[in-house]
């Protein structure tokens, strides 16, 4: 059963991740020129990573948290 647990765990992480992303992009269209790939840009500590902008991450975290507590309301 910890098993199951773990990877129901795991993909309500996933889909929370997708629909965070998702969300995101769709309130910031218009500021990101319609372009998904506006919403990052160059890792300060490795220049070979892209993150997201500082303001698309504190979005994104309030999506990402929002969805992650009803996904596992629902498995409750």
């Amino acid at each position: 059963m910890e098993s199951a647990d773990k990877l129901i765990t795991i993909s309500v992480m996933e889909v929370a991740c997708e629909l965070a992303h998702a969300r995101t992009f769709d309130e910031f269209r218009d500021i990101l020129e319609d372009e998904e790939g506006n919403m990052y840009e160059v890792s300060e500590d490795d220049s070979l990573w892209l993150v997201y902008k500082d303001f698309i991450q504190d979005r994104f975290n309030t999506w990402y948290n929002w969805y992650e507590d009803n996904l596992i309301g629902l498995k409750q």
